[in-house]
């Protein structure tokens, strides 16, 4: 088994060495940034918006050096654990691993050359290691995903030339446990998030849109791991584009939200209010959010119809949808008709 890893970040041809994991013999865990990384500077490429504070370079030094995320523990700490993949696609990766060789650890350093964002985690002193193969997902060849309908998704943490593009998703900007996906934060807190560590008002807008749109199409798996930053210049943050947007509705027939909106999980009752109350505390417009959430009401209602009969959805599915739809406060709030 592998007890130390090497950390880098690779943006085109450049890589730069961030840290190295180590795990001891007694299975504890711990990461230590290195020296060379911290003297980057302000202007070093980022790791996480957890452990860097803009315009205070001494506050982002001492996280780097004795943050959360140093801390030695028996568990790899969250921000590494949640590159990796979950349930059905974590089993398939852990077929090909050795016998004993199933934790988190074991498992980063064996998809350590095709992780989410421009991670690159290797074997120390790892010579010349073959990355996985051309067309695999995160390690796994193209032949065992098998089925009906396969859905290919062009990455948007790859540049058309190949060259990474660094990102992390909500529960590594909190470095919450991937366990804690729906449990870690609320609505509001995503939508602070994106203000704070992305563009300001311009993602705040963004996410509200998303948010409404969930709403609308009835989407109850909206959690923390299926909203993420891009980092486009190695140094900047902003919402990534959308992903994994799916109306669970027609599935399970729940109306809860993946994530608590003021203080409840029930879609059907949220509001106007509810948002303007969100943008009031975050220090947002709340005239402008309260414009945004009726726009994108209005955009989903001109548009849905003639999408759900182009799209490949199934009519009972699609009754599903537009019938809910009818019934939500949000639609009496903004007095748009479906």
């Amino acid at each position: 088994m592998s007890n130390t890893l090497s950390v880098s970040l690779r943006s085109g041809k450049a890589e730069t060495h961030v840290g190295t994991l180590i795990r001891e013999r007694s299975g504890l865990m711990r990461f230590i940034v290195e020296g060379a990384y911290i003297a980057l500077g302000e202007n070093r490429p980022i790791l996480s918006s957890s452990i860097r504070f803009i315009g205070d370079e001494e506050r982002t030094v001492r996280m780097l050096t004795s943050g959360p995320i140093m801390q030695p523990g028996r568990d790899l700490h969250p921000w590494f654990s949640n590159l990796l993949p979950e349930g059905a696609l974590r089993d398939l990766v852990l077929r090909g691993l050795p016998t004993g060789a199933t934790t988190d650890f074991d498992v980063l350093a064996h998809l350590g050359h095709d992780l989410p964002g421009a991670v690159v985690v290797r074997v120390q002193d790892e010579l010349a290691a073959a990355p996985p193969e051309r067309g695999s997902v995160v390690g796994i060849k193209p032949e065992i995903l098998k089925g009906d309908y396969v859905l290919a998704v062009k990455r948007f943490d790859r540049a058309a030339d190949g060259a990474r593009v660094h990102m992390e998703d909500f529960c590594q900007v909190m470095q919450a446990p991937k366990e804690r996906k729906y449990t870690a934060a609320n609505e509001e807190t995503v939508m602070n998030l994106a203000k704070r560590f992305g563009r300001g008002t311009k993602d705040y807008l963004e996410i509200v849109r998303r948010t409404t749109v969930n709403i609308l199409l009835g989407n109850g798996d909206a959690h923390l791991k299926n909203h993420s930053l891009i980092y486009e210049d190695g140094i900047n943050g902003a919402l990534s584009p959308a992903y994994d947007i799916v109306a669970t509705i027609v599935y399970d027939g729940s109306n809860e939200l993946a994530l608590k909106f003021r203080d409840s999980l029930d879609s059907l009752i949220v509001g106007l209010a509810r948002f303007q109350k969100a943008a009031d505390l975050a220090g947002a417009p709340v005239n402008v959010v309260k414009k945004e959430v009726t726009r994108t009401v209005e955009k989903a209602a001109d548009t849905w119809g003639k999408m759900t009969e182009d799209l490949p959805l199934s009519g009972e599915h699609a009754r599903i949808i537009m019938d809910r739809v009818k019934t939500l406060r949000l639609i009496a709030d903004t007095n748009v008709a479906f």
